[in-house]
């Protein structure tokens, strides 16, 4: 694989993609299935590769780059650093410096 990364831990905040990638089988009619095809196909590359859900206060950089990411044409994108403008939320996420969610309350 590109950048000789054969070991990959994709972390990811939306839930339902991650069902959706785990239960591949399963997606012959849905609309997102040829893109999630592609994904499945690309995790394929490495020797190891794992997708789990957190939630997106558990990495914040990775949803500052996937918000970042709206600007950009479609296709991949490969780092050789992580952007200036990352660095504290790196750090923040690195140090496990914990963030607040906020939830709303269940009635009863």
């Amino acid at each position: 694989m590109t950048k000789g990364i054969t070991c990959l831990n994709i972390e990811m905040d939306a839930a339902v993609v991650v069902q959706l990638v785990k239960n591949i089988d399963d997606l012959a009619h849905h609309p997102f299935a040829p893109l999630i095809n592609a994904c499945c196909a690309l995790m394929k590359h490495f020797d190891i590769c794992t997708l789990l859900h957190i939630y997106r206060e558990g990495n914040s950089v990775a949803n500052e780059l996937a918000n970042w990411s709206y600007n950009l044409d479609l296709g991949i994108l490969y780092f050789d650093e992580a952007p200036g403008w990352i660095g504290s939320l790196l750090i923040d996420d690195i140090t496990g410096v914990a963030k607040a969610r906020l939830v709303c309350p269940i009635s009863l």
